[in-house]
C-alpha cells in the first residue's frame, strides 16, 4: 500500500478485517472484527501489512483519520497479494476505487435548513 501520496504531515492508517471461522462462508456463523495494523504515517512511504491466513476474509477496511483531507490525499494504491505476489486479486488506486463505488452506489445527499444569522435555530 502506498501511503502519503502528497506527503502529508499528519495522518493515521488503520487496517481492520472481518473474519469468518473455518466453516463454509454463510450469513450464519462466527463473525469477528479485528484490528490488524494501526500506525501513524508521515511523508511518502510504502507500507506492507501482513494479515493472518487462518480465517477467510469477508471484508477489509482501510481507514484514515484526517479532518481536512480526503482519503486520496493519504492513500495512493491499495494492493492485496497472496503467496508473496503469486496471485494479486486487488491492485487499484484510490481514484479507481472511488469510481467503482460511485458506479455501484449513487451519491447520498441530505438537505438541511440552517439559520442565516446568529439566532439559535432548532
Amino acid at each position: 500500500m502506498d501511503v502519503g501520496m502528497y506527503k502529508p504531515d499528519k495522518g493515521y492508517l488503520t487496517v481492520t478485517a472481518s473474519l469468518f471461522d473455518e466453516r463454509k462462508i454463510e450469513p450464519v456463523g462466527f463473525f469477528t472484527h479485528k484490528e490488524h495494523k494501526s500506525y501513524p504515517g508521515t511523508g511518502a512511504t510504502h507500507k506492507r501489512v501482513s494479515l493472518p491466513v487462518d480465517n477467510a476474509y469477508r471484508m477489509l477496511m482501510f481507514k484514515c483519520l484526517t479532518i481536512d483531507h480526503s482519503p486520496d490525499y493519504l492513500y495512493d494504491v491499495i494492493k492485496i497479494e497472496e503467496d508473496n505476489g503469486k496471485k494479486v486479486p486487488f491492485d487499484l488506486t484510490i481514484a479507481e476505487i472511488a469510481f467503482m463505488t460511485l458506479q455501484k452506489w449513487r451519491p447520498y445527499r441530505e438537505r438541511m435548513r440552517v439559520a442565516g444569522n446568529t439566532v439559535p435555530f432548532y
